[in-house]
């Protein structure tokens, strides 16, 4: 994994390994399912990513 912060304007660019991308997207899915069911298609929830962000640190 590499991250590379963007001061001028906030933003980060995370580097995922396909190995890394999955485990995410894994973690993610449980996330989702654990906080209320599937996501249904087009739907976003952000705090499930902000939770997932949280754990990896």
């Amino acid at each position: 994994m590499k991250i590379y912060p963007n001061l001028s304007d906030g933003t980060v660019h995370i580097i995922l390994t396909a190995r890394e991308a999955v485990r995410l997207a894994e973690k993610l899915f449980r996330t989702a399912m654990q906080s209320g069911g599937a996501v249904e298609a087009g739907e976003r929830q952000e705090s499930t990513e902000e939770d997932v962000e949280a754990q990896e640190q």
